[in-house]
């Protein structure tokens, strides 16, 4: 092979990985919108589920985090969707847990998770993140840890990374609540 194919061979795949490149910016400027609108409305519904009565929310941005204030049809505060994000055995577990202004767990919505197919996974089913509602404190672990909560069978990995996510993300609710009522008081 000479110098001459050698440059066109390589202008060829220069011009190739051009188009290809074009193509798909073009495709990715094309579906941008519904993948961002996909999200919002897959957040609405996980909100919702978390907060039933939901009718509206509030973004509270903080140095730290952004709290979801959710309220209802009547403007009462309901409480606040908070995002956690604990380690399993899978890798991340995405969840959103409503948490009352008192520190009850309203509900719980795995949202995403890649944990062992038929051990872990079912901790993003009902009889798992049901047990949830209604705890707070204390009663937020794992039995086996003086809790409440009854680890899955076979996943114990999985079921403590979803119990410290739901931990995490009632601590922090209840550390915005002391901001909010210290900022009160200090008006």
């Amino acid at each position: 092979m000479n110098i001459k194919q050698l440059i066109k061979f390589g202008l060829l795949l220069m011009l190739v990985c051009s188009i290809a490149a074009a193509a798909l910016a073009f495709t990715y400027a094309k579906t941008k919108p519904v993948i961002e609108q996909r999200k919002i409305d897959a957040e609405k519904e996980a909100i919702q589920s978390v907060f039933p009565q939901a009718a509206e929310v509030k973004i509270v941005i903080t140095e730290k985090e952004n709290y979801k204030v959710v309220f209802d049809k009547d403007q009462q505060e309901l409480g606040v969707a908070m995002k956690a994000s604990p380690i399993g055995y899978g890798g991340t577990i995405e969840i959103l847990v409503g948490v009352t202004k008192e520190g009850k767990v309203s509900a719980v919505k795995i949202m995403n998770q890649n944990e062992t197919p038929g051990l872990g996974t079912k901790t993003a089913e009902p009889k798992f993140y049901e047990q949830f509602a209604g705890k707070q404190d204390k009663e937020l672990a794992l039995q086996k840890d003086g809790g409440t909560i009854e680890a899955v069978t076979a996943a114990t990995i999985s079921s403590q990374a979803v119990t410290r996510g739901v931990q995490e993300a009632v601590d922090k609710v209840l550390k915005f609540y002391e901001g909010q009522k210290h900022n009160e008081s200090q008006k």
